[in-house]
């Protein structure tokens, strides 16, 4: 994401979130939760508003929050009651696959298959 891109979401973080937030997303947390098991962690990379983070805590999912915006993350942080992290766009990032192989294809064939059913 380039600097124009992060100044924009710093500028108009109060819209940004007034427009997400009362967005209902229920069907689709609720579809996507019916793969994990219950109380499993979630990675909310790029979790704007905080509108899902919320959604999946009170439901007693560990959830890490991260987006790039700055402004983002702090009202994000007071939205969902947990420090939501900013992306360091310095440092290079690895994602570790313990408990599954080939994580990234599972991902992308179920992302596919919940927006093909909700969209």
């Amino acid at each position: 994401m380039n600097n124009k891109t992060i100044n924009y979401y710093n500028k108009y973080t109060k819209s940004f979130i007034q427009t997400t937030r009362s967005v209902d997303f229920t069907n689709i947390q609720n579809k996507f939760l019916s793969y994990l098991p219950s109380g499993a962690s979630i990675l909310d990379f790029g979790c704007g508003s905080g509108r899902d983070t919320k959604y999946f805590l009170k439901r007693n999912y560990n959830v890490t929050a991260i987006d790039v915006s700055e402004e983002i993350c702090k009202e994000a942080s007071k939205y969902t009651g947990i420090k939501v992290k900013q992306i360091d766009r310095g440092m290079k990032y690895r994602i570790i696959h313990k408990n599954f192989k080939r994580a990234e294809e599972y991902v992308v064939r179920k992302a596919k298959k919940i927006s093909e059913e909700y969209m």
